[in-house]
């Protein structure tokens, strides 16, 4: 009985001087309030984080009359419920920020009693030069008197804007099949392959789940091994400027785009 006494006593003492060792290790104490930003990944696979530290925005997936976007981005509490709204800080992270500052504004940052999960709204304008370049804005929370700083991953957000077809992080894996990137061929992608074109059920959800801004990444050199209904919509793509003379930017003294 005494040796397992020792024993524990042992093991308490070594988890009390690795704490100390580890200050790395977040505790967030209750009787406190936290915030962070809070965009989900909606695309999650497994050990990828669940919330985004960047996430994009596109002027052309909305009405052609639109002059400008209110975006509202998630802002998690941690800690005990509020019991009166309280103000926090949201800055512009200048380093990170590209976008015209005269073009977008922030409202008032205030966090409401009583729950866990508030909305920052951020209006942006849509300016012409989002039609010839991906532009961005780089907010950070900071902490004043009523907030401490939450998760460290999420402490900071990075927003991309357009108001055009932009290469995906996807297609260099592509390339041998869809080959350079042309907007001509990524917007009749867009096209073709939709969420539920595809029937290939989510693991979890068994719902579908694949689709042009959700590509299978997975050992793509196999696609038509791994995901078959992928691959298959990627020859109807070839097909189909195969059977049609679609110049890049409309521009019929170069070469018609053809897929490898």
């Amino acid at each position: 009985m005494k040796n397992k006494a020792f024993i524990l006593v042992l093991f308490l003492n070594t988890l009390l001087f690795s704490c100390k060792e580890n200050a790395d290790i977040t505790i967030f104490d209750q009787n406190e309030h936290f915030l962070s930003f809070g965009v989900k990944n909606e695309n999650r696979r497994w050990g990828e984080p669940i919330y985004l530290a960047e996430t994009s925005f596109s002027f052309l997936s909305e009405d052609v009359n639109l002059v400008k976007k209110r975006l509202a981005i998630p802002i998690i509490l941690t800690g005990s419920l509020l019991e009166q709204d309280r103000e926090y800080v949201v800055q512009v992270d200048k380093e990170k920020t590209d976008f015209p500052i005269t073009n977008f504004e922030l409202d008032k940052t205030v966090f409401r009693k009583g729950i866990f999960v508030d909305t920052l709204f951020l209006t942006v304008d849509k300016i012409d030069l989002l039609r010839e370049r991906e532009l961005r804005i780089g907010l950070r929370m900071v902490e004043n008197n009523n907030f401490k700083l939450g998760d460290k991953e999420n402490i900071s957000l990075g927003i991309k804007l357009s108001n055009m077809l932009v290469e995906p992080d996807w297609w260099s894996l592509y390339t041998r099949y869809m080959g350079t990137f042309y907007p001509e061929v990524y917007q009749k992608w867009i096209e073709m392959y939709y969420l539920g074109a595809d029937p290939t059920p989510d693991v979890d959800t068994r719902e579908p789940y694949l689709y042009w801004d959700n590509m299978p990444t997975y050992q793509v050199e196999y696609l038509a091994q791994n995901s078959p209904i992928t691959y298959v919509f990627i020859q109807k793509l070839k097909e189909y400027f195969e059977e049609n003379s679609v110049y890049p930017d409309g521009d019929s003294s170069r070469n018609p785009i053809k897929l490898p």
